[in-house]
């Protein structure tokens, strides 16, 4: 006779994730999880070992923040972009269509360029409620990009992160067609990608859900975290760690390359 499988729900599971050769996180999750090859117990409450699910319990923006955050550590971005819209060229009120348009422009860009652009994007509102947006790209021709001088019609701020001897760069076809728009080259990835996650606002997040729109935008295929090691973690190397962040769900604690050597061969 067919045996019927049975729920099996595991306790203090792990996972710890990779986001590029010197960043690590480790998950521990405080709720029970499903073990391979057994279902689900539909008496039991199941989580998912994605820590994403688990920040569905705290909220949308918190979710989001960490998926940008992941994208930004993940890839290898070459610029920090802010884009603009000028009245005169495009309607500032309209995000749908500055989307379309926008993306229109950078599969064009690919064909007649040659430039592979990938890019993550996050609208944010102007007061008078007219949209731009910031980010992280990479893959622009370089040809294109012109760097700003104290000569050029700019705003002081610009000028004066000029004159503390930051490049800063206008992208000429995109100026053409949509407004103004500076770039500024990456110089520390962990700090940036911390640095834009600031931009996911709760008002913007309202926003956008109210309007049906993304909290954000970004490239087809981008790298995303790989999960490298799971299991049951000891007990003792969780009462000596001090972690970064914990709710009731999970605990969480990064970890550079060396700090993962010093662990894992504990796991």
């Amino acid at each position: 006779m067919h045996q019927q499988t049975q729920s099996k729900m595991l306790q203090n599971q792990y996972i710890i994730k990779k986001y590029n050769d010197n960043t690590y996180k480790l998950i521990l999750f405080k709720t029970n999880v499903k073990n391979s090859g057994y279902e689900e117990n539909r008496e039991s409450q199941l989580i998912s070992d994605d820590p994403e699910e688990f920040q569905k319990h705290e909220c949308n923006i918190s979710r989001t923040r960490s998926k940008i955050w992941e994208y930004a550590t993940c890839n290898d971005f070459d610029y920090f972009i802010t884009l603009t819209l000028d009245k005169e060229k495009m309607d500032r009120y309209d995000l749908q269509n500055f989307i379309s348009k926008l993306g229109q422009f950078i599969r064009d860009n690919r064909k007649r360029k040659n430039s592979n652009i990938e890019y993550l994007l996050i609208p944010e509102l102007h007061k008078d409620g007219a949209y731009h947006m910031h980010g992280l790209i990479k893959g622009i021709n370089k040809r294109e990009l012109k760097a700003f001088t104290l000569e050029d019609k700019i705003p002081f701020k610009i000028k004066n992160l000029i004159r503390a001897g930051r490049t800063i760069y206008n992208w000429k076809p995109y100026e053409k067609k949509f407004g103004w728009v500076t770039l500024e080259e990456i110089q520390n990835k962990e700090a940036v990608a911390k640095y834009i996650t600031k931009y996911i606002k709760k008002d913007i997040g309202v926003t956008v859900t109210e309007k049906n729109r993304k909290s954000y935008y970004c490239s087809k295929g981008l790298k995303q975290a790989e999960n490298i090691k799971k299991g049951t973690f000891p007990t003792a190397i969780r009462n000596v760690l001090n972690f970064d962040f914990e709710n009731e769900f999970l605990m969480i604690l990064n970890l550079k390359k060396q700090d993962l050597e010093n662990i894992i061969h504990k796991l």
